[in-house]
């Protein structure tokens, strides 16, 4: 048994070994491991599959999905397993340490590489063989994503892709014009400094998730100001540019001005909370909110794109992917599952949701006209313009150094150009030890 620490692979503190690598290299038929290869599933394969996700508003298109899948092999059963985000990724912890993890599950970009690496996810280079999985089939950004060392392991599932909610009646209620087509970091400012003002202070201007995820807030800011996060080769961090300081300063006076919600507020009630009580203006936030956010505002829900900065209004573009477990109980099922998921059938069901945009291309169409007040185009235009989620093979160690050094800046405790000197140090040193 190959023994890992779970601070290595998990970030916690105690030792034990991750018995699902063992059997990686097998060639067992009941296990599966990474010698399973792709074939063609007969119409009458049997098997009880267990589909683990994280998100509820997507699980009826998931279930339609799961529908579709089922009519073509009726003797396959797909349970989908819905969890909370955030315990989502501890069972899946748990369950890779006990060779119980989901026959086909969901994986994002900052957890891909460390379970790649480590041999928890099934190779899927027999289903690129076989022809049943192309990258020119899906989003080049998101099909990058899940490939280590020239072998893919996901197969892409959707397009996240970040924008700037408004709330229409509160910019009408304080006098700001709604954002037009080419408007900037200095627009969406002085939007922000009229609806506070206007409001007394009970209605802030502009925020998002800058207390938990950069991708989501300041990376977006950093690339539109000309820095970057990670270079080409993700081996070094671009703390030390000055369009990286320029995109961690846009946020931090945003928070000292009082334009949006103080970092506490933002830990005690999230910014998309804080957006659909109608006590924020303006929000960035991700295509994954399309449906919560139109719920709460109805025909008040506005979306644009980012503001530019000096550089341009490019935003992080990220997905999720479907993978399987290197140790499988139903491989033939599981890779047909995969196959099912990838394919246009599937992807035109999650468009016609209105909850996320599939990653195969050309079938977006249902989810940009689903919403005849909302211009959800915008999206598209992000994700032919934007840049990729930063990622390496250990994205949560030097993210959690990242939040964790820069959380006293955007509280006013710690300056911009000294610690974002201190991150680029410090991140590099993880980054050499990758």
């Amino acid at each position: 048994m190959r023994s890992l620490t779970r601070r290595s692979l998990f970030g916690l503190t105690t030792t034990a070994a991750v018995s699902g690598l063992a059997a990686c290299g097998s060639s067992s038929s009941t296990s599966g491991g990474s010698d399973a290869t792709y074939s063609a599933a007969p119409e009458d394969l049997s098997a009880e599959l267990r589909y683990a996700i994280w998100d509820k508003a997507q699980e009826p298109a998931m279930q339609k999905i799961v529908d579709g899948f089922t009519k073509k092999f009726p003797n396959i059963t797909v349970s989908i397993d819905v969890s909370e985000f955030g315990s989502y990724w501890t069972k899946i912890q748990t369950e890779a340490s006990s060779d119980t993890l989901p026959d086909v599950f969901w994986m994002n970009p900052p957890n891909f590489q460390l379970y790649a690496q480590n041999e928890i996810l099934m190779p899927l280079t027999s289903m690129v063989d076989a022809g049943v999985l192309a990258k020119e089939n899906y989003t080049p950004a998101v099909w990058d994503l899940y490939r280590l060392d020239d072998v893919q392991y996901g197969v892409p599932k959707d397009n996240d892709a970040m924008a700037i909610w408004f709330n229409k009646k509160l910019l009408k209620d304080y006098g700001v014009d709604e954002p037009a087509e080419g408007w900037t970091w200095e627009d969406l400012r002085a939007s922000a400094e009229a609806v506070v003002s206007g409001s007394g202070g009970d209605v802030y201007g502009f925020s998002g998730p800058v207390n938990s995820a950069g991708n989501h807030s300041w990376y977006n800011s950093v690339y539109q100001a000309g820095g970057y996060i990670l270079n080409e080769d993700h081996t070094t961090c671009g703390y030390d540019q000055p369009g990286t300081v320029e995109g961690v300063t846009f946020w931090r006076d945003l928070l000292a001005d009082e334009l949006s919600p103080s970092i506490k507020q933002l830990t005690d009630t999230s910014f998309d909370d804080w957006f659909t009580s109608g006590k924020l203006a303006m929000a960035a936030g991700g295509t994954w909110q399309t449906q919560p956010f139109l719920e709460a505002l109805g025909d008040d829900l506005g979306v644009t794109s980012w503001a530019t900065g000096s550089a341009g209004n490019q935003v992080c573009v990220s997905g999720l992917s479907n993978v399987m477990p290197a140790v499988s109980k139903n491989p033939q099922a599981s890779m047909a599952f995969l196959e099912y998921l990838g394919g246009e059938e599937a992807a035109i069901a999650q468009a016609e949701s209105g909850v996320v945009i599939p990653a195969f291309n050309g079938a977006a169409d249902p989810f940009y006209d689903s919403i005849e007040n909302l211009d959800l185009r915008v999206f598209e235009d992000a994700i032919a313009n934007g840049f990729s989620n930063p990622a390496t093979k250990n994205t949560k160690e030097w993210q959690n150094v990242e939040l964790e050094m820069l959380l006293p800046v955007f509280v006013g405790e710690a300056e911009v150009e000294s610690t974002c000197e201190e991150l680029f140090t410090t991140i590099n040193n993880l980054l050499a030890k990758e």
